[in-house]
């Protein structure tokens, strides 16, 4: 009983309140063994979920896009699943495919890598990668920095705001059919 209680304190603690409540809502008596019992079980059933890990979400952006999107989403969502990688601009790219390969190896999902990035070269570094270590990934590009950069030219440009506009949704990068249809090109 004290080992289980040294080695899972949390899930003892929980389970003593569980128990508790049992006993006063049912008015039966709980004992110890029950309270240990549930302990075991719970801590059982953490470490049978940890054995079934779905895949890992890993963020990479140039610039401070892409730790600044994970902290967003941790305020909102709690998950110890996601990971964010910042690229940048004067960064190399031997650099960064060696910092992101061992980040990779270090998130060590054995149900793979979910990679939303944002510019075409991190694909071929993230499909290397891939092919380097086994490690089974899916890459969804999300050109915001080149929506953003393609905007500001034409913004620049000195063009109506309803030309920037219709050219972004319509030719840019701001066009999701052609976005959906090169990604079904790589499924």
């Amino acid at each position: 009983i004290t080992e289980v209680v040294e080695k899972y304190p949390d899930e003892y603690a929980f389970a003593a309140r569980m128990t508790s409540r049992i006993g006063r809502q049912f008015d039966i008596p709980i004992n110890i063994d029950d309270t240990v019992l549930l302990t075991i079980y719970l801590n059982n059933r953490r470490l049978e979920e940890k054995r079934h890990e779905k895949p890992a979400l890993l963020l990479i952006m140039h610039g401070n896009v892409a730790s600044a999107i994970h902290r967003t989403i941790e305020g909102l969502y709690k998950s110890d699943n996601i990971y964010s990688y910042d690229l940048l601009l004067d960064q190399s790219m031997d650099e960064a495919y060696e910092n992101i390969k061992s980040l990779c190896l270090k998130i060590g999902n054995p149900n793979g890598i979910l990679v939303l990035y944002d510019m075409g070269s991190l694909k071929k570094i993230m499909e290397m990668i891939a092919s380097e270590t086994g490690i089974h990934m899916r890459m969804v590009e999300l050109p915001m920095t080149l929506l953003a950069l393609d905007a500001i030219i034409k913004v620049d440009g000195e063009e109506e705001l309803d030309d920037v506009y219709r050219s972004i949704l319509n030719n840019g990068f701001g066009s999701f059919a052609k976005l959906k249809e090169e990604y079904e090109r790589y499924d």
